[in-house]
């Protein structure tokens, strides 16, 4: 079909076309459907209904669905629900064309299947449709200032991007914190890396660590009593604080004294969050998608949508946290760790479910609290590397670690010790990924470029390495992402690991391809680098990691004349060989240990 036009008109039409199969305008439909009407004689009613009928006839398959995104765009709620029950009366009439009144009705079952085909799938459109309608400005308004600030002054280019940085920080506080669910988790990630976002970006966003405006007691009484199958939570409490402790992305945390005078926190979990977070993995991996095509081709977003889409359905599981929790206790009491250095609470047995959750009450202040550890004359150095041998142990050696140390998580004690908190976010290794992140901090250990960029390949991540780089320059770069994404330590004069930087290498070398379960070894190493920008202090936490390695290693028991076995994925297995024999060589000399 061609383009349909319309009767001229002298003032000016604002004209709506759709791109498809056929294109056309909208004031032609309503202009045909109104002629339509006119020449059937109908009344003004009837003349309405018989209008829009035809219009949206008109208008086809995709007509009639922007229509819908339209309504749901612009309706207020109640004028929505309205149009709903309108749907409704127009499916239960057998037959619309039977008298004037009904004469309305077609328009209405032809748009009923569209919008009413489910509460739930409505209210996922609509927040879908409030995700893009608040993301498409803040993207747009970022590529206008990179486009037009290069063509101003620098004292200038500073002020539009600092008044940029400030709109964009306060659009995304607003869309984590309205939309809540997982958003809101990205939200407190970005936020928490001081050494990876604007100023302004990192001022606002880290709010969202535990100030999220809080949900009311009554749905958290609620939750409660439903999951210890009781009429009044005063039947499991002797007393408990309406005012949350916390209020996090899925759940909020109260104090509360129990029947038999112990004082606990209890973690409940929200009523409707886990639907939203399938949701919004939709949209966050339609977004990834597109800015991995357009913007941001220097790292594999798409594996990170993939691993947390493994990873978000077990924070939900709070009976799965609690044994996590016992178990990574566990781990650490055994080697000493555990309370000598990190503090991890005791679970409270009789008040576990699948969305409450009842464990010891720690008192401390949050990691970031500088005047507090301040007053307290908090050891930063100590503080740190307490929190290094707990995560050397648990992922080199145990293979099962705590995924989430932002600053939230983690509580400071007067005495310096640190208590770690919500262990929702934990990760399993499988053995051979395990022994590979032995082998590559060793080899950070070592200092040489060629053992450093043999590991490192061997943990399967893809660089898109220019062909004309000289094999040293490889190695180079290689060892700076090394230090820069899995390591704590200073980087070189010059060299940012920042990817919005001028000066960060993934301008020059992106990551074509990163192994989704090795994502969230990368988070959590982020969030320590952050964390020892937080606190001022640089420790390169890989030193403090050697021990563990060599533990991790040993305790693999694959042990040979040839050195350690560790399956390889390389096409140059030799090569890697070689590297573990360096590597095993430093299991039999005392100075290592």
């Amino acid at each position: 079909m061609g383009a349909l036009r319309g009767s001229e008109s002298p003032r000016r039409r604002r004209r709506l076309s759709f791109v498809g199969p056929s294109t056309f305008t909208v004031d032609a439909i309503v202009g045909d459907a109104r002629r339509k009407a006119a020449v059937e004689g109908l009344d003004g009613g009837t003349r309405a209904g018989s209008i829009l009928s035809r219009v949206l006839s008109g208008l086809g398959l995709f007509g009639r669905m922007a229509a819908v995104i339209l309504a749901q765009v612009l309706l207020p709620s109640p004028w929505l629900h309205i149009l709903r029950a309108g749907l409704v009366i127009g499916a239960a009439v057998p037959n619309p064309g039977r008298g004037k009144f009904v004469r309305t009705l077609p328009a209405l079952v032809m748009l009923r299947s569209y919008i009413f085909a489910s509460s739930w799938v409505a209210k996922a459109h609509s927040r879908s449709v409030d995700f893009w309608t608040r993301v498409i400005p803040i993207y747009v308004a970022y590529k206008y200032t990179q486009v037009v600030a290069p063509l101003m002054n620098d004292a200038t280019q500073d002020r539009m991007w600092k008044k940029r940085h400030e709109w964009g920080a306060e659009a995304v506080y607003r869309l984590c914190v309205e939309l809540r669910g997982f958003y809101l988790k990205d939200g407190q990630f970005i936020g928490s890396r001081a050494d990876f976002i604007p100023a302004e970006w990192g001022e606002k966003l880290a709010l969202l660590q535990d100030n999220v405006p809080p949900a009311k007691f009554e749905m958290i009484a609620k939750v409660l009593c439903s999951e210890a199958q009781v009429n009044s939570i005063y039947q499991v409490f002797k007393a408990i604080d309406k005012r949350p402790l916390a209020s996090a992305t899925i759940a909020q945390v109260h104090l509360g004294i129990t029947r038999n005078a112990k004082s606990i926190v209890v973690k409940v979990q929200y009523d409707d969050q886990e639907s939203l977070m399938e949701l919004d993995l939709r949209n966050l991996r339609n977004l990834a998608s597109f800015l991995q095509t357009h913007d941001m081709k220097f790292f594999d977003l798409l594996s990170v949508v993939s691993e947390f889409e493994a990873q978000i359905p077990l924070e939900f599981d709070f009976i799965e946290e609690a044994s996590m929790m016992k178990t990574i206790g566990d781990n650490l009491r055994k080697v000493g760790i555990c309370p000598a250095k990190v503090v991890i609470p005791e679970v409270e047995e009789d008040l576990v479910s699948r969305r409450v959750l009842g464990m010891d009450y720690i008192e401390g202040v949050r990691v970031d609290d500088t005047k507090t550890l301040n007053l307290w004359n908090v050891n930063r150095e100590y503080l740190v590397r307490s929190l290094g041998e707990a995560y050397g142990q648990m992922i080199l050696v145990d293979g099962i670690f705590h995924a989430d140390p932002h600053p939230g998580n983690l509580l400071v004690l007067p005495d310096s010790r640190v208590a770690m908190l919500d262990f929702g976010q934990c990760k399993r290794l499988d053995e051979t990924l395990r022994l590979k992140l032995c082998a590559f901090y060793l080899s950070i250990c070592s200092k040489d470029p060629n053992a450093i960029a043999q590991t490192f390949r061997e943990l399967g991540i893809v660089l898109d390495m220019p062909i004309e780089a000289s094999q040293l320059r490889s190695n180079y770069l290689i060892s700076i992402y090394a230090n820069g994404l899995f390591d704590t330590g200073p980087l070189p004069d010059g060299i940012d690991i920042n990817p919005f930087a001028n000066s960060s290498p993934l301008r020059e070398v992106p990551i074509s391809e990163f192994p989704a379960e090795l994502f969230m070894v990368l988070r959590t190493m982020g969030l320590l680098r952050a964390l020892c920008c937080t606190v001022g202090c640089e420790v390169a936490l890989s030193e403090v990691f050697r021990p563990f390695a060599l533990t991790g290693l040993r305790r693999a028991d694959r042990h040979s004349k040839e050195g350690i076995i560790i399956p390889s994925a390389s096409t140059r297995p030799v090569l890697l060989q070689k590297t573990i024999m360096k590597i095993s060589e430093m299991l039999t000399d005392p100075d290592s240990i």
